[in-house]
């Protein structure tokens, strides 16, 4: 009876209505410790060089798709490691879909329309294989292919 209660919603974000159990979602109080425990292990400079790690792998992505996509927007001025892009006169669905289908996770968004991207140190080395996969997948939305992607090989 009080699950009712527990309930947190919320919908002013662009992913849509999220909707849990606990206020703290995906974040519960054990990532929280693991969090802090990461910290006291890495110090100051180690947290940094991570969170530079990431602000690199996010720069390199985003270089990536502005250079091989036609059309192709950030949402917003992100400062950080994460943000959303798309690109113009395709569904992001459609392209999330051909991604998915070479082994990418695209997560969207909803409002606007996109695809989600939060770097972190190990996205830097693969920055450019994913803009590579990105426009190989908008350019299967745009030409209506659903069965694969239009791929170059790929190994």
């Amino acid at each position: 009876a009080h699950r009712d209660y527990a309930r947190y919603t919320f919908d002013d974000w662009p992913s849509g209505t999220y909707s849990g159990l606990t206020f703290t979602g995906t974040r519960p109080g054990g990532a929280i410790a693991a969090a802090w425990a990461a910290f006291q292990f890495l110090g100051r400079e180690g947290y940094r060089g991570l969170a530079a790690a990431s602000m690199r792998a996010r720069a390199a992505i985003e270089t990536g798709l502005r250079e091989r996509i036609p059309g192709v927007r950030i949402h917003g001025e992100p400062p950080l490691y994460a943000f959303a892009w798309a690109a113009e006169g395709v569904s992001m669905g459609r392209v999330a879909a051909a991604m998915a289908r070479e082994g990418w996770v695209a997560g969207r968004t909803t409002s606007p329309d996109g695809i989600h991207v939060m770097a972190t140190p190990v996205h830097e080395r693969y920055a450019a294989d994913y803009a590579e996969a990105a426009a190989r997948a908008v350019e299967a939305a745009r030409s209506g292919d659903s069965t694969g992607t239009a791929r170059a090989a790929y190994n």
